[in-house]
């Protein structure tokens, strides 16, 4: 499958928004506000439940009701190490349908990862293994789907008082 033939316009500045789903539509939105986002995010787990994977197919469609890209961040609030093939192989065919609805999707993995508030954080090395992992499925299996690489700000990596600190 070939990505979706969408770029973002150039003749104006894109919004992004975070909203929450279960209040307003991004169409609402942007009747409401005047503004129509280029993007949108969406919060799941990795591994995800079935409601998660309905819950993105449904912003896919909205997104796609606006010409608007997916960003979809995923925390594996069970640790790294419960990111298996299996959830990266269920990950693949979601945004396979995603992409499939012409969405494309910007794959945001573990976001912060070099702060220490959450249970994927902190752990450089497990962290590059598994971000390679899941990268080179997504590569492979979703043309239509970027990853993003997400720290945190930091004075220093990994932050004063974490693990790694010097």
């Amino acid at each position: 499958m070939a990505p979706p033939d969408r770029a973002l316009p150039a003749d104006r500045t894109t919004f992004g928004v975070n909203p929450d789903w279960g209040v307003q539509t991004l169409q609402e939105f942007a009747t409401t506000t005047g503004v129509e986002p280029g993007a949108a995010v969406q919060f799941i787990g990795l591994p995800f439940t079935s409601e998660e994977a309905q819950n993105v197919l449904a912003a896919a469609d909205q997104v796609n009701g606006l010409g608007g890209v997916l960003v979809l961040t995923l925390e594996p609030h069970d640790g790294l190490d419960a990111v298996t093939d299996e959830s990266i192989q269920e990950l693949t065919d979601l945004l396979a349908e995603v992409n499939g609805k012409q969405v494309p999707v910007l794959l945001r993995f573990a976001h912060e990862m070099n702060g220490f508030w959450y249970p994927w954080g902190q752990q450089p090395q497990a962290f590059v293994d598994t971000f390679r992992a899941v990268a080179a499925a997504v590569h492979e299996q979703t043309p239509a789907t970027q990853m993003m690489w997400a720290p945190n700000y930091g004075g220093g990596y990994p932050f004063t008082g974490g693990q790694y600190a010097p």
